[in-house]
């Protein structure tokens, strides 16, 4: 691992793009574009969840006149995500 990571870090892509890369990790951290929800493949409410979350983030839940929203039936409320 040590020696993948100072190949890495010596190349020419790492020094070009290294600041560029910090740069986005802070704005991600800095306005919460990332986050995590708890799955469980066999609970049935869990799925609702993520289903839900995945629907609203790619905006599938407000296409109605396509058919938009999931067929899982989830009482997740939108505003509080």
């Amino acid at each position: 691992y040590q020696s993948a990571q100072r190949r890495t870090r010596s190349s020419n892509f790492y020094r070009k793009y290294r600041k560029l890369h910090h740069e986005l990790c802070d704005l991600v951290e800095d306005f919460g574009l990332l986050s995590f929800l708890p799955l469980s493949i066999q609970d049935a409410e869990s799925v609702g969840r993520v289903v839900a979350r995945v629907d609203k983030c790619n905006g599938y839940v407000f296409l109605k006149e396509y058919g938009g929203g999931s067929s899982f039936k989830s009482n997740t409320n939108f505003q509080d995500m």
